[in-house]
Protein backbone atom coordinates (compact mmCIF):
# COMPACT_ATOMS: atom_id res chain seq x y z
CA UNK A 1 0.00 0.00 0.00
CA UNK A 2 1.20 3.50 -0.87
CA UNK A 3 0.04 6.21 1.49
CA UNK A 4 -0.16 9.91 0.77
CA UNK A 5 -1.93 9.54 -2.58
CA UNK A 6 -4.31 12.39 -3.48
CA UNK A 7 -7.75 11.57 -2.09
CA UNK A 8 -6.34 9.44 0.73
CA UNK A 9 -6.95 10.71 4.25
CA UNK A 10 -5.46 9.51 7.51
CA UNK A 11 -8.83 7.95 8.34
CA UNK A 12 -9.21 6.14 5.00
CA UNK A 13 -5.61 4.88 5.12
CA UNK A 14 -5.77 3.48 8.65
CA UNK A 15 -9.23 2.02 8.06
CA UNK A 16 -7.93 0.39 4.88
CA UNK A 17 -5.05 -1.27 6.71
CA UNK A 18 -7.37 -2.40 9.51
CA UNK A 19 -9.90 -3.82 7.05
CA UNK A 20 -7.21 -5.73 5.17
CA UNK A 21 -6.12 -7.45 8.37
CA UNK A 22 -9.72 -8.22 9.29
CA UNK A 23 -10.19 -9.69 5.80
CA UNK A 24 -7.38 -12.19 6.43
CA UNK A 25 -4.04 -10.53 5.62
CA UNK A 26 -2.05 -11.60 8.68
CA UNK A 27 1.29 -12.10 6.93
CA UNK A 28 2.55 -8.70 5.72
CA UNK A 29 1.38 -5.43 4.24
CA UNK A 30 4.17 -3.29 2.81
CA UNK A 31 3.31 0.33 3.63
CA UNK A 32 5.32 2.62 1.39
CA UNK A 33 5.85 6.35 1.01
CA UNK A 34 4.62 8.03 -2.16
CA UNK A 35 7.35 9.53 -4.35
CA UNK A 36 6.94 11.64 -7.48
CA UNK A 37 8.61 10.24 -10.59
CA UNK A 38 10.04 12.74 -13.12
CA UNK A 39 7.78 13.34 -16.13
CA UNK A 40 4.88 11.45 -14.52
CA UNK A 41 1.37 12.92 -14.75
CA UNK A 42 1.51 13.51 -11.02
CA UNK A 43 4.68 15.63 -11.44
CA UNK A 44 2.91 18.34 -13.47
CA UNK A 45 2.83 21.66 -11.60
CA UNK A 46 -0.92 21.97 -12.18
CA UNK A 47 -1.55 18.54 -10.61
CA UNK A 48 0.68 19.32 -7.63
CA UNK A 49 -1.09 22.62 -7.05
CA UNK A 50 -4.56 21.20 -7.50
CA UNK A 51 -3.98 18.49 -4.89
CA UNK A 52 -1.86 20.55 -2.51
CA UNK A 53 1.02 18.11 -2.85
CA UNK A 54 4.11 19.06 -0.82
CA UNK A 55 7.36 17.18 -1.44
CA UNK A 56 10.81 17.02 0.07
CA UNK A 57 14.00 15.89 -1.64
CA UNK A 58 15.38 12.79 0.03
CA UNK A 59 18.43 10.63 -0.58
CA UNK A 60 17.46 7.25 -2.05
CA UNK A 61 18.54 4.29 0.07
CA UNK A 62 17.39 0.69 -0.22
CA UNK A 63 15.90 -1.28 2.65
CA UNK A 64 18.51 -3.88 3.69
CA UNK A 65 21.04 -2.16 1.43
CA UNK A 66 24.52 -1.26 2.64
CA UNK A 67 25.98 2.21 3.00
CA UNK A 68 28.58 1.30 0.36
CA UNK A 69 25.84 0.59 -2.17
CA UNK A 70 24.85 4.26 -2.18
CA UNK A 71 28.09 5.45 -3.72
CA UNK A 72 29.68 8.85 -3.19
CA UNK A 73 30.27 10.33 -6.66
CA UNK A 74 26.67 10.45 -7.80
CA UNK A 75 23.91 10.55 -5.21
CA UNK A 76 20.41 9.70 -6.43
CA UNK A 77 17.53 11.50 -4.77
CA UNK A 78 13.75 11.36 -4.91
CA UNK A 79 10.83 13.67 -4.23
CA UNK A 80 8.87 12.21 -1.33
CA UNK A 81 5.31 13.40 -0.78
CA UNK A 82 4.97 14.61 2.82
CA UNK A 83 1.54 16.30 2.66
CA UNK A 84 -1.52 16.77 0.44
CA UNK A 85 -4.84 18.59 0.71
CA UNK A 86 -6.37 15.35 1.98
CA UNK A 87 -3.47 14.38 4.25
CA UNK A 88 -1.93 17.54 5.76
CA UNK A 89 1.56 17.43 7.28
CA UNK A 90 0.45 16.36 10.74
CA UNK A 91 -1.83 13.66 9.34
CA UNK A 92 1.04 12.42 7.17
CA UNK A 93 3.16 12.07 10.32
CA UNK A 94 0.37 10.13 12.00
CA UNK A 95 -0.04 7.84 8.99
CA UNK A 96 3.70 7.18 8.78
CA UNK A 97 3.91 6.36 12.49
CA UNK A 98 0.78 4.20 12.33
CA UNK A 99 2.28 2.17 9.47
CA UNK A 100 5.42 1.42 11.48
CA UNK A 101 3.51 0.59 14.64
CA UNK A 102 1.14 -1.82 12.90
CA UNK A 103 4.14 -3.45 11.23
CA UNK A 104 6.02 -3.78 14.52
CA UNK A 105 3.16 -5.03 16.68
CA UNK A 106 1.24 -7.11 14.17
CA UNK A 107 3.27 -8.09 11.12
CA UNK A 108 6.55 -8.49 12.99
CA UNK A 109 4.46 -10.65 15.33
CA UNK A 110 5.50 -9.00 18.60
CA UNK A 111 1.85 -8.77 19.70
CA UNK A 112 -0.05 -10.49 16.90
CA UNK A 113 -1.49 -13.19 19.14
CA UNK A 114 -3.05 -10.92 21.82
CA UNK A 115 -4.18 -8.28 19.31
CA UNK A 116 -5.91 -10.80 17.05
CA UNK A 117 -7.61 -12.44 20.04
CA UNK A 118 -8.78 -9.09 21.44
CA UNK A 119 -10.19 -8.20 18.03
CA UNK A 120 -12.03 -11.51 17.83
CA UNK A 121 -13.31 -11.61 21.43
CA UNK A 122 -13.97 -7.91 22.06
CA UNK A 123 -14.88 -6.73 18.53
CA UNK A 124 -12.34 -3.89 18.68
CA UNK A 125 -10.83 -2.88 15.35
CA UNK A 126 -7.16 -3.35 14.62
CA UNK A 127 -6.96 0.37 13.94
CA UNK A 128 -8.22 1.16 17.42
CA UNK A 129 -5.81 -1.30 19.02
CA UNK A 130 -2.76 0.00 17.16
CA UNK A 131 -3.70 3.65 17.72
CA UNK A 132 -3.82 3.00 21.47
CA UNK A 133 -0.06 2.39 21.37
CA UNK A 134 0.44 5.66 19.46
CA UNK A 135 -1.75 8.17 21.26
CA UNK A 136 -2.16 6.92 24.83
CA UNK A 137 0.25 8.27 27.44
CA UNK A 138 3.17 5.91 28.06
CA UNK A 139 4.55 7.74 31.08
CA UNK A 140 4.32 4.57 33.19
CA UNK A 141 5.78 2.34 30.46
CA UNK A 142 9.34 3.40 29.60
CA UNK A 143 10.01 0.77 26.91
CA UNK A 144 6.75 1.51 25.11
CA UNK A 145 7.40 5.23 25.48
CA UNK A 146 10.86 4.80 23.95
CA UNK A 147 9.31 3.07 20.93
CA UNK A 148 6.60 5.71 20.61
CA UNK A 149 9.10 8.59 20.78
CA UNK A 150 11.47 6.95 18.29
CA UNK A 151 8.74 6.56 15.68
CA UNK A 152 7.57 10.16 15.92
CA UNK A 153 11.14 11.48 15.73
CA UNK A 154 11.95 9.36 12.68
CA UNK A 155 8.74 10.42 10.90
CA UNK A 156 9.62 14.07 11.45
CA UNK A 157 13.15 13.39 10.21
CA UNK A 158 11.77 11.98 6.93
CA UNK A 159 9.44 14.94 6.59
CA UNK A 160 12.49 17.20 6.82
CA UNK A 161 14.40 15.28 4.13
CA UNK A 162 15.86 12.35 6.05
CA UNK A 163 16.19 8.84 4.61
CA UNK A 164 13.23 6.45 4.62
CA UNK A 165 15.18 3.73 6.44
CA UNK A 166 17.43 3.62 9.51
CA UNK A 167 21.11 2.82 9.14
CA UNK A 168 22.93 0.68 11.70
CA UNK A 169 26.68 0.22 11.58
CA UNK A 170 26.47 -2.30 14.43
CA UNK A 171 23.75 -4.52 12.96
CA UNK A 172 25.08 -5.78 9.61
CA UNK A 173 25.92 -2.27 8.40
CA UNK A 174 22.68 -1.94 6.43
CA UNK A 175 19.59 0.27 6.16
CA UNK A 176 16.77 -1.29 8.16
CA UNK A 177 13.02 -0.71 7.82
CA UNK A 178 12.17 1.29 10.92
CA UNK A 179 9.97 -1.37 12.53
CA UNK A 180 12.67 -4.02 12.09
CA UNK A 181 15.30 -1.72 13.58
CA UNK A 182 13.16 -1.26 16.68
CA UNK A 183 12.54 -4.99 17.01
CA UNK A 184 16.27 -5.67 16.83
CA UNK A 185 16.96 -2.90 19.34
CA UNK A 186 14.46 -4.31 21.86
CA UNK A 187 15.92 -7.80 21.63
CA UNK A 188 19.63 -6.96 21.60
CA UNK A 189 19.28 -4.43 24.43
CA UNK A 190 17.53 -7.11 26.51
CA UNK A 191 14.27 -5.17 26.72
CA UNK A 192 11.97 -7.90 25.42
CA UNK A 193 10.79 -8.91 28.90
CA UNK A 194 10.09 -5.26 29.73
CA UNK A 195 8.21 -4.85 26.45
CA UNK A 196 5.87 -7.75 27.21
CA UNK A 197 5.40 -6.87 30.86
CA UNK A 198 4.51 -3.27 29.98
CA UNK A 199 2.31 -4.34 27.06
CA UNK A 200 0.26 -6.66 29.27
CA UNK A 201 -0.33 -3.92 31.84
CA UNK A 202 -1.07 -1.32 29.17
CA UNK A 203 -3.54 -3.54 27.30
CA UNK A 204 -5.41 -4.41 30.48
CA UNK A 205 -5.72 -0.74 31.41
CA UNK A 206 -6.89 0.07 27.89
CA UNK A 207 -9.51 -2.69 27.96
CA UNK A 208 -10.64 -1.72 31.46
CA UNK A 209 -11.37 1.77 30.13
CA UNK A 210 -13.52 0.03 27.50
CA UNK A 211 -15.31 -1.83 30.31
CA UNK A 212 -13.75 -5.11 29.19
CA UNK A 213 -11.91 -7.49 31.49
CA UNK A 214 -10.21 -10.59 30.07
CA UNK A 215 -7.14 -10.60 32.31
CA UNK A 216 -6.30 -14.31 32.20
CA UNK A 217 -6.80 -14.49 28.44
CA UNK A 218 -4.46 -11.54 27.89
CA UNK A 219 -1.93 -13.05 30.28
CA UNK A 220 -1.92 -16.36 28.38
CA UNK A 221 -1.81 -14.65 24.95
CA UNK A 222 1.10 -12.38 25.93
CA UNK A 223 2.98 -15.27 27.53
CA UNK A 224 2.83 -17.58 24.52
CA UNK A 225 3.54 -14.75 22.06
CA UNK A 226 6.66 -13.83 24.02
CA UNK A 227 7.93 -17.42 24.07
CA UNK A 228 7.23 -18.00 20.38
CA UNK A 229 9.43 -15.10 19.23
CA UNK A 230 12.53 -16.56 17.59
CA UNK A 231 15.65 -15.77 19.59
CA UNK A 232 19.34 -16.68 19.24
CA UNK A 233 21.35 -18.83 21.65
CA UNK A 234 18.52 -21.27 22.46
CA UNK A 235 19.82 -24.67 23.57
CA UNK A 236 16.65 -26.36 24.84
CA UNK A 237 13.06 -26.75 23.77
CA UNK A 238 10.45 -25.11 25.96
CA UNK A 239 7.29 -26.42 27.63
CA UNK A 240 4.68 -23.84 28.66
CA UNK A 241 1.36 -24.22 30.42
CA UNK A 242 -1.71 -22.06 29.75
CA UNK A 243 -5.25 -21.90 31.08
CA UNK A 244 -6.86 -21.53 27.62
CA UNK A 245 -6.59 -23.08 24.17
CA UNK A 246 -4.89 -19.88 23.01
CA UNK A 247 -2.73 -21.34 20.27
CA UNK A 248 -5.55 -23.25 18.55
CA UNK A 249 -7.82 -20.21 18.77
CA UNK A 250 -5.12 -17.96 17.28
CA UNK A 251 -4.36 -20.40 14.46
CA UNK A 252 -8.07 -20.57 13.64
CA UNK A 253 -8.14 -16.78 13.32
CA UNK A 254 -5.28 -16.95 10.80
CA UNK A 255 -7.12 -19.49 8.66
CA UNK A 256 -10.53 -17.82 8.93
CA UNK A 257 -12.06 -20.63 10.97
CA UNK A 258 -14.31 -20.30 13.99
CA UNK A 259 -13.63 -22.29 17.15
CA UNK A 260 -14.55 -21.45 20.74
CA UNK A 261 -11.99 -19.95 23.10
CA UNK A 262 -12.12 -22.39 25.99
CA UNK A 263 -10.98 -22.21 29.58
CA UNK A 264 -9.03 -25.45 29.63
CA UNK A 265 -5.53 -26.45 30.67
CA UNK A 266 -3.07 -26.63 27.82
CA UNK A 267 0.60 -27.60 27.77
CA UNK A 268 2.59 -26.77 24.64
CA UNK A 269 6.10 -27.80 23.65
CA UNK A 270 7.97 -25.25 21.52
CA UNK A 271 10.74 -26.65 19.35
CA UNK A 272 13.51 -24.05 19.62
CA UNK A 273 16.47 -26.26 18.80
CA UNK A 274 15.91 -27.58 15.28
CA UNK A 275 17.32 -24.26 14.03
CA UNK A 276 19.61 -22.27 16.34
CA UNK A 277 21.23 -18.89 15.70
CA UNK A 278 24.58 -18.68 17.46
CA UNK A 279 25.14 -14.94 17.07
CA UNK A 280 23.10 -11.75 16.94
CA UNK A 281 24.46 -11.17 13.42
CA UNK A 282 23.08 -14.49 12.17
CA UNK A 283 19.75 -13.82 13.88
CA UNK A 284 19.49 -10.31 12.38
CA UNK A 285 20.19 -11.64 8.91
CA UNK A 286 18.28 -14.93 8.88
CA UNK A 287 15.28 -14.08 11.07
CA UNK A 288 14.64 -10.33 10.80
CA UNK A 289 15.95 -9.61 7.30
CA UNK A 290 15.21 -12.85 5.46
CA UNK A 291 11.95 -13.36 7.32
CA UNK A 292 10.63 -9.91 6.45
CA UNK A 293 8.19 -10.56 3.63
CA UNK A 294 6.97 -13.82 5.17
CA UNK A 295 6.70 -12.31 8.64
CA UNK A 296 8.45 -15.47 9.84
CA UNK A 297 9.31 -14.35 13.36
CA UNK A 298 7.53 -17.02 15.42
CA UNK A 299 8.56 -20.60 16.08
CA UNK A 300 6.21 -22.81 14.05
CA UNK A 301 6.94 -26.27 15.46
CA UNK A 302 4.66 -26.38 18.50
CA UNK A 303 2.95 -29.51 19.82
CA UNK A 304 0.34 -30.15 22.49
CA UNK A 305 1.74 -32.49 25.14
CA UNK A 306 -1.10 -32.74 27.68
Amino acid sequence: MIFGLPGETYESFTEGVSNLIESGQHNRILLNNLSILPNAEMAKPSYLEQNGIITVESRIVQGHGSLKSIGSEFQETQLLVIATNDMPRNDWLKARVFSWMVSLLYFDKLLQIPLSIIHEVCSLSYRELVEAFLYQSMELFPTLQEIQNFLWLKARDIQEGGEEFYYSEDWLGIWWPVDEYIMIKICIEDKLDNFYSESEKFINIFLKNKFVSILTIIQDAIFINKNLIKQPFQTTDLDIELDHNILEFYQAILTGEKIPLENRHRCYRINRTSVVWSSWEDWCKEVIWYGNKRGSYLYKDVSIID
